[in-house]
């Protein structure tokens, strides 16, 4: 889900970042952090899921390993001329997984 999916869900049922930053007793841009995708914390992704009323692994698929086919969260790649590339699931895998991959 997006970060503005997620803000509007935890509306929908009456939570705010700032009021579950509170519940948690951390700071509400550790919240927004959290559900822009900038910082990771478990426990303040279950708070949100829980507030939300949706799993984490829906919020955040891909860093649960429970992505598109259960893929590995995608990475950024920086290059020598400074430039960043997204690196895809598939281009992670070691050679013999990306072989097998292919002919799935």
């Amino acid at each position: 889900m997006t970060p503005k999916e997620i803000k509007a869900g935890l509306v929908r049922r009456g939570h705010t970042g700032r009021s579950i930053a509170e519940q948690l007793r951390v700071a509400e841009s550790t919240v927004s952090q959290v559900i822009t995708g900038r910082t990771v914390s478990a426990r303040v992704r279950k708070a949100i899921a829980e507030a939300a009323g949706v799993p984490v692994n829906v919020l955040w698929p891909a860093a649960t390993g429970n992505g598109p086919r259960g893929e590995p969260k995608p990475r950024l790649k920086l290059h020598l001329d400074g430039s960043i590339s997204l690196i895809s699931a598939r281009q992670q895998l070691v050679p013999s997984q990306a072989k097998k991959a292919a002919t799935a």
